[in-house]
C-alpha cells in the first residue's frame, strides 16, 4: 500500500514527524521518498488516516494510491463508481491539464453529470465535499492518489486565536509547530510532560489535545502562568477533558528544587529567545544578547537534567540570529550542556532541525536532547 502526504512548508520536519508517529503505531515502513513537499511510503500495513492526521501538525492532506492507471477513462469509470448518484464533483491535481475536461466528457457521454472543482486550498476542498465523496484525485509520477483526510485547520486556527489569553508582546509559538515538537519527542500520551517555559500555554493545550493527562507547566512570569491556566481550562471545558496538571511559577533555574529528581519523561519547550528584533540591531548587541541566553540556557540544561528521566527526552528551540544579508550567529549548545544531556541528531549531517521563513531575523532551531546518565 501507498500513502503520500502533502506537507507543510517546513517539509523536513514534517517527513520526521510523521516517521516518528507512524513508528509509535507500529507501522514499518518499506520504503520513503520526500520529494516536492509530498512525502510518499510504501507500507504492508493499512492505518487509520483519520487518526494519524488527528495527530499530526506538518501535515496539509493524507492521501492513498488508487493502484489504477491514471489516464481519463479510468478516473471516470471510479468516479461514476465511487459516486452512484447525483451530480459528480471531482478535482484532479498534477498530469495532464486536459485532463480534468477530458473526464467530463467521458462522464456526460454516459449519463453523469459532473463538476471539476478547481482546489486552492484545504478549505475549498472541505466546502466541496471531496474528501467524503472520495474525489479529491492527485497523480504524482503518473500514479493515482485520493485525499483520505485533510489537516483540522479549522480547529488548530481556533486554538491559536479563539484561546482566551494571548501575549502579543512576548509572541506566541504556532500550535502546529507546538504539536510537531511534542511528536518529535516520540513519547506516548502516558509520558509526564514538562514545559518550563510554557508562556501562555500552547504547548501545555497541544499536549492535552493530543490526550497526555500528566502535564507540568512552569515558567519565570506570573500572568504567563495565569494565562496558561486560563488557555488549558478553557480547552479541557471545551473538548469536555480532565488532565492532571500541574501550573505553577518556578524559574527554570530552580526547578530542580520545585520537582522531583528523575520524574520527567519529556521536557518540549521554547525558551525566551531574547528581545524582539527589528532589523537594524547592531551585531554588537546581538551578540551580547547571545551571551545572556547562553548563560540562561546552560543553567536551564544544569537544572532540567536532574528532573528529567533516565530515559528522559527533551525537545527544546534554541535561536539563530540573523547580523548581515547572509550571515547569522548560532549559539554552541552543546558547550551548553552538563555531562549527563547529550545532543540526539536527526540524521548523521543534522544535529539540529530548522523551522523559519525567509524574510525572519531570527530562526528556530530544534534540538533533541538526551540524557546520559543520573
Amino acid at each position: 500500500m501507498q500513502y503520500a502526504f502533502q506537507l507543510g512548508r517546513e517539509t523536513e520536519i514534517s517527513a520526521i514527524e510523521a516517521d516518528i508517529v507512524l513508528e509509535q503505531m507500529k507501522v514499518k515502513i518499506a520504503r520513503r521518498n520526500l520529494k516536492n513537499g509530498i512525502w510518499r511510503i510504501e507500507t504492508n500495513h493499512e492505518f487509520d488516516t483519520n487518526s494519524l492526521m488527528h495527530q499530526l501538525g506538518g501535515t496539509i492532506k493524507i492521501m492513498r494510491a488508487l493502484s489504477i492507471p491514471a489516464t481519463a477513462e479510468t478516473i471516470s469509470r471510479y468516479l461514476g463508481e465511487i459516486v452512484l448518484e447525483g451530480k459528480i464533483s471531482f478535482s484532479i491535481t498534477g498530469g495532464d491539464r486536459r485532463l480534468p475536461v477530458m473526464v467530463k466528457k467521458i462522464l456526460k457521454s454516459s449519463g453523469r453529470s459532473a463538476r471539476f472543482v478547481e482546489t486552492v486550498n484545504s478549505a475549498s476542498i472541505l466546502f466541496n465535499g471531496l474528501v467524503t465523496d472520495h474525489t479529491d484525485l492527485t497523480i504524482l509520477d503518473n500514479e493515482l492518489f485520493v485525499t483520505d483526510t485533510i489537516q483540522p485547520f479549522e480547529a488548530f486556527s481556533q486554538r491559536d486565536f479563539g484561546r482566551p489569553a494571548t501575549d502579543n508582546l512576548s509572541g506566541m509559538l504556532p500550535p502546529k509547530l507546538a504539536r510537531m515538537m511534542i511528536n518529535l519527542s516520540g513519547v506516548t500520551p502516558s509520558a509526564t510532560l514538562l514545559d518550563p517555559y510554557c508562556g501562555s500555554g500552547t504547548i501545555i493545550t497541544e499536549a492535552a489535545e493530543l490526550g497526555f493527562k500528566n502535564i507540568i507547566g512552569t515558567d519565570n512570569s506570573p500572568r504567563a502562568i495565569s494565562d496558561t491556566t486560563k488557555n488549558l481550562e478553557w480547552l479541557e471545558k471545551k473538548l469536555q477533558i480532565t488532565t492532571d496538571k500541574k501550573i505553577f511559577h518556578c524559574d527554570v533555574r530552580q526547578i530542580h528544587e520545585a520537582l522531583k529528581k528523575n520524574s520527567v519523561d519529556a521536557v518540549v519547550c521554547e525558551p525566551y529567545l531574547g528581545i524582539p528584533l527589528h532589523g537594524n540591531e547592531r551585531e554588537d548587541t546581538i551578540r551580547h544578547e547571545m551571551i545572556n541566553l547562553s548563560n540562561l540556557y546552560s543553567d536551564g540544561f544544569k537544572s532540567l537534567s536532574q528532573i528529567m528521566k533516565l530515559t528522559g527526552v527533551m525537545i527544546t528551540v534554541i535561536p539563530k540570529f540573523k547580523v548581515g544579508a547572509d550571515k547569522w550567529a548560532e549559539i554552541d549548545v552543546a558547550k551548553l550542556l552538563p555531562s549527563n544531556l547529550i545532543i540526539s541528531p536527526w540524521s548523521a549531517d543534522k544535529p539540529h532541525l530548522t523551522y523559519f521563513r525567509p524574510d525572519q531575523k531570527l530562526a528556530r532551531q530544534i534540538y533533541r536532547i538526551k540524557k546520559t546518565s543520573l
